[in-house]
C-alpha cells in the first residue's frame, strides 16, 4: 500500500508540473501589460519635441595649410655605372620606337641627365630620367 501511495504521489506531482508548465510561456518570458522595449510598437500619448537639438555652424574659414611634418630629404641619384660623354641604349616603356641611342651630357638633382638622341630625327638635347627606363646599355 506504501508503494501505491508513493506512485500516486509522484503522477500527481509530475500531472501538476505539467499543468503548471503548460501555463508557462516559451523560455519562461516576462510578459508586462503595456509595449515597451524590445516589444514592438510603442505608443506615445501628447506631442514629441525635437526642436532643442544644437544648430551646428561646419564651414572651412581661412586658408588650409597641409603640411608633412620632418618629412625626410629624397633624391632619386643617377644610376652609377652611367658615365658622361657615353653613348647608352635606352629602353622605354612606350609604345612604337622604345629604343633610342642617347650621347649623355652633364647631370642634375633627381637623377635627371641632359642626353642629345642620337641618329633620330630630333637631334635636339633634352632631360631624360634614366630611373624610368626599362633596361639601359652601353655602346662602345
Amino acid at each position: 500500500m506504501r508503494h501505491w501511495m508513493t506512485m500516486a504521489a509522484l503522477a500527481a506531482g509530475m500531472a501538476l508540473g505539467l499543468l503548471l508548465s503548460a501555463r508557462a510561456p516559451i523560455g519562461h518570458a516576462q510578459q508586462f501589460p503595456t509595449p515597451g522595449p524590445g516589444t514592438g510598437v510603442a505608443r506615445v500619448a501628447g506631442t514629441v519635441d525635437i526642436g532643442n537639438q544644437p544648430t551646428v555652424k561646419a564651414i572651412q574659414t581661412g586658408e588650409w595649410a597641409v603640411r608633412i611634418a620632418d618629412a625626410p630629404d629624397v633624391r632619386i641619384a643617377v644610376p652609377p655605372f652611367l658615365e658622361t660623354g657615353r653613348r647608352y641604349v635606352f629602353t622605354w616603356s612606350c609604345a612604337g620606337d622604345n629604343r633610342v641611342v642617347y650621347l649623355l651630357g652633364k647631370e642634375r638633382l633627381g637623377g635627371w641627365v641632359w642626353a642629345t638622341p642620337q641618329g633620330a630625327a630630333r637631334a635636339n638635347p633634352i632631360w631624360i630620367n634614366p630611373a624610368q627606363a626599362l633596361t639601359i646599355e652601353a655602346i662602345q
